[in-house]
């Protein structure tokens, strides 16, 4: 599960897409989303958050996310 997680990140830093993009995508599947355990980053946001996640593709809740989602679809 790392390894496919880690093969996913790598994708992302060659600029194929990013994090928040494939979070949004993932989010974007009602059955993914209706599974996940960790809130969709952008969920419940205050101002603050919500300017720090959309400043940062790469922040580590847009990871989390979809990794969650990853882990339950593919390894659960």
């Amino acid at each position: 599960m790392i390894v496919l997680h880690e093969l996913l990140h790598l994708a992302g830093l060659k600029s194929y897409y990013t994090d928040a993009q494939f979070a949004r995508i993932v989010n974007g599947i009602p059955q993914y989303a209706a599974v996940a355990r960790v809130p969709f980053p952008l969920d419940g946001a205050d101002k603050q958050t919500t300017k720090e996640l959309l400043e940062d593709p790469g922040d580590i809740r847009w990871g989390g996310y979809w990794g969650d989602v990853l882990q339950q679809k593919c390894f659960e």
